[in-house]
Parts: structure tokens; C-alpha cells; sequence
């Protein structure tokens, strides 16, 4: 259900965030791309809370405003972190500083999965339309049936044309800024007006 979904993303954030915490103290490249790798598998889940969560909580007239809420939220966190890491990190690269961005980053996963814990349900009280009244048949499906239908859907090259366009777009923006401090450094723009940028 929902409720597990969310959980289980909370989960894998907490490990990200816990691996990459790790790395501070065991310097290694592994724990760095281990931590990242449970961060990656937990976006594909994240990506479809909000419309899931817009289905479930909201009339069919206030959806498409839940679902962009939601969508964006998770890009402002992204931003958040990008303006909030230079301001830590203070142009220093050392264990000190460090110790405290991945301790921020450590206790925000740790206590929006314990929020989640708390507060978050399979579904609201009373449904909010008719239908988010029906059964939920995806969740009833097989493992086996919801193979099959990935291996379908593995094969219609519209569909792995738009998720490789989409996944370059993603990957390109992503790595743009990630090394965007390395592209503006030789100019000496410093790494707080970068985090802005």
C-alpha cells in the first residue's frame, strides 16, 4: 500500500544519508557510491508519491495541484541542499565541516521517516471522491503478471525512447551540477554563488 511505499523510501533515504555519514569517517569512494545507489533506487519510488497521494487524498478537481505540489517539493529540497552545502562547508574541505553537512543531511532523512512513521496512512478517513473509493487492483496484481507487463513494456520502443530522452535530460542536468563548481572556479566565482546558481 501507500503507507508501506512511503516507508520503504524513507528507509533507503536513511541508508543514503547513512552510508555517505559513514564516508566522513572511512574515507572511501565505496561508501559514497553505495549510499548514492540506495538514494537512486528510492527516487523511482519518491517520483510516484505525489500523484499516488493526489489520487488517494484529493477530489478529482484539486489532483493536478496535489501532484505539481508534490513534484516540486522534491525539487526544492534538491535546491535547498545546493544552497545550503556551501553555506556549511564555508570554502573548507575539511572532516570538521563535513561532519556537519552529512550530519544535516543524516538527521533530516532520519526525521522525515520518523514523521512518516507518525503521521502517514494507506488512506484518508473518509475518501474524498468516488474514485478514490475503488479497490486498488494494482496491489492485489502478481509478481508474475506485473513481469510480464514490464517485459511488454520493455519492448515498446516508443515508451524506451521516451525514458532514455527523458533519463539523458535528467542525467545531463544532474551532472551539469554536480561539477558546476569545477566549471566556474578557473573565473573565481566561490562555491556560495555557485550553490545559488
Amino acid at each position: 500500500g501507500f503507507r508501506k511505499g512511503v516507508l520503504l523510501v524513507g528507509v533507503m533515504n536513511c541508508m543514503c544519508a547513512g552510508f555517505k555519514f559513514i564516508s566522513v569517517f572511512s574515507p572511501h569512494y565505496s561508501w559514497l557510491v553505495v549510499g548514492q545507489l540506495f538514494g537512486g533506487c528510492s527516487q523511482v519510488l519518491a517520483i510516484s508519491i505525489p500523484p499516488l497521494l493526489a489520487a488517494l487524498w484529493f477530489p478529482v478537481n484539486e489532483r493536478s495541484l496535489a501532484t505539481a505540489v508534490g513534484s516540486v517539493s522534491g525539487n526544492l529540497g534538491v535546491a535547498f541542499s545546493f544552497w545550503a552545502a556551501p553555506l556549511v562547508l564555508n570554502g573548507s574541505a575539511d572532516k570538521a565541516h563535513f561532519l556537519v553537512l552529512m550530519s544535516i543531511y543524516f538527521g533530516a532523512a532520519v526525521f522525515t521517516f520518523l514523521l512518516s512513521i507518525v503521521f502517514v496512512s494507506n488512506e484518508p478517513p473518509r475518501p474524498p471522491s468516488v474514485t478514490a473509493r475503488t479497490h486498488d487492483t494494482l496491489g492485489a496484481t502478481s509478481f508474475k503478471a506485473l513481469l510480464q507487463l514490464f517485459l511488454k513494456q520493455a519492448m515498446n520502443w516508443s515508451l524506451v525512447r521516451l525514458c532514455l530522452g527523458f533519463g539523458i535530460c535528467v542525467g545531463l542536468g544532474t551532472a551539469l551540477s554536480n561539477v558546476l563548481a569545477q566549471i566556474y572556479k578557473p573565473y573565481g566565482v566561490d562555491g556560495q554563488s555557485i550553490g545559488i546558481i
